[in-house]
């Protein structure tokens, strides 16, 4: 303990503190100072940038030519109605996964009595056609990605 004591004068503390202040504080102006400007164009590339580090608000989707977006697919199923209720699916190939769906009725009205995910691969809507008129068409699409 005395030995520590001994080198514990003003100026071993002195120095030791101001250079903590000069390695943190160097740290700080750096990342608070440099900006987009003073990096050379290029200069940085995927592997300067941590996995999942960067989110869709990080990037300009302008920039995104020629990227396929996560390998989407829509699918579309196209139905002539019958009269009474009727449950129409849309479903995605195998090792996709349906994340959304939709429909579109040509036509009379018809009442819808659900529409939803109804399966991890397929979209469907259940529909009421009360009409006789054999001219209503019913598009269900899904829309799937990679499993």
């Amino acid at each position: 303990m005395s030995r520590l004591r001994a080198s514990l004068t003003y100026a071993n503390v002195t120095a030791t503190l101001a250079l903590f202040i000069a390695l943190t504080g160097g740290t700080v102006y750096a990342a608070e100072r440099l900006g987009s400007d003073d990096i050379a164009r290029n200069a940085i590339d995927s592997r300067h940038v941590a996995s999942n580090a960067l989110g869709g608000k990080d990037i300009a989707e302008g920039t995104l030519n020629g990227v396929p977006v996560a390998g989407y697919e829509r699918v579309e199923k196209v139905y002539e109605l019958e009269p009474g209720i009727l449950f129409l699916s849309a479903q995605c190939p195998r090792a996709k996964v349906a994340v959304s769906g939709g429909f579109r009725v040509y036509g009379p009205k018809v009442e819808v009595r659900m529409s939803e995910l109804s399966s991890d691969r397929a979209y469907t809507v259940g529909l009421n056609n009360p009409s006789t008129n054999q001219n209503t068409e019913v598009t269900v699409s899904v829309v799937c990605v990679k499993g």
